[in-house]
């Protein structure tokens, strides 16, 4: 069962290997299966990636880019630029 906005849904758990650009891997991670409202997502980060390292995304000239690094490095607050 997987808890969501929506409420709860029996879903198919998955494990796999995450491999970043950077050689940066997590591995045995364990994954749900979308429902068929989600269909218009390839992946959905959660915060238990997310709060492994820095993660960044600009949209300059209608396009956007994604960057994100493990482990932490810096503090990126695009506030004080």
């Amino acid at each position: 069962m997987a808890a969501h906005a929506g409420g709860t849904s029996r879903v198919n758990v998955h494990e796999v290997n995450i491999y970043l650009p950077n050689g940066e891997k997590i591995e045995g991670l364990k994954v749900i299966e979308a429902t068929a409202r989600l269909q218009d997502f390839d992946v959905i980060i959660g915060m238990d990636i997310i709060t492994r390292g820095d993660l960044a995304l600009t949209n300059k000239d209608g396009k956007s880019c994604f960057s994100f690094r493990i482990p932490s490095q810096a503090k990126i607050d695009f506030t004080k630029v």
